[in-house]
């Protein structure tokens, strides 16, 4: 597991995840004596604090994609962009959960 900016990455055999969060995020320390960990020894349960409206944005990869290090790269490459709130975005982008900004499409 790693963290660069906003990104969280983790990997499991050939299986690759990042999680993007737009507020800071961090491993919420519990008392294993008091809550479940299924013998989990590292941290596990990612938060970002502030309130419900957070942006969370999931990308996956595999092997096949390259190495760890080269996904990660192509993935924190960009950062997402997008409004915080629907009612801030214009009613034809509403359904997306995060875009990339507009003036760099080609």
């Amino acid at each position: 597991m790693t963290q660069d900016g906003n990104w969280t990455f983790a990997r499991k055999g050939d299986g690759y995840v990042a999680l993007w969060s737009w507020r800071t995020r961090t491993f919420r320390v519990d008392d294993p004596a008091k809550i479940a960990s299924d013998e989990m020894t590292k941290p596990f349960d990612l938060v970002a604090s502030g309130g419900p409206d957070n942006v969370w944005i999931i990308e996956v990869g595999e092997a096949t994609d390259g190495s760890f290090a080269e996904w990660v790269a192509s993935v924190s490459a960009d950062e997402p962009a997008g409004c915080r709130t629907a009612r801030q975005m214009p009613r034809s982008q509403r359904s997306v959960a995060a875009t990339r900004d507009p003036r760099d499409s080609p």
